[in-house]
């Protein structure tokens, strides 16, 4: 045995006697062991691959909506920063000489 597996599962004896000595044989322990025994150890379900579809298909829907969230956080974001930039265009209207001002409102109302 590699020494590395004996310190990795070392146990020291004192406090842990339990662990060093056999079950007495009319224990519970005992009969639960010996009916498992009787009956033969039970061999893991197959598993069904229309679960396994369904699993796949439920991650790319997850995935889906995640990215439909995000595209509709960008778009609200974008939508933001377009409405602030034309609030802060319509500043200049006041600076800009009288036969353009009216065409520039115009230019703003549509943007």
């Amino acid at each position: 045995m590699a020494k590395g597996v004996e310190r990795k599962y070392f146990a020291p004896s004192k406090g842990y006697e339990f662990l060093f000595c056999h079950p007495s044989p009319g224990s519970l322990v005992v009969s639960a062991v010996n009916e498992r025994e009787r009956h033969g150890q039970q061999a893991p379900g197959p598993i069904a691959k229309e679960a396994k579809r369904l699993d796949l298909f439920g991650r790319k829907v997850y995935s889906s909506g995640g990215l439909q969230l995000r595209i509709a956080n960008q778009q609200a974001i974008l939508n933001s920063h377009n409405f602030n930039s034309w609030a802060a265009v319509r500043k200049f209207k006041d600076s800009l000489p009288q036969g353009s001002q009216q065409e520039f409102t115009a230019l703003v109302d549509e943007g």
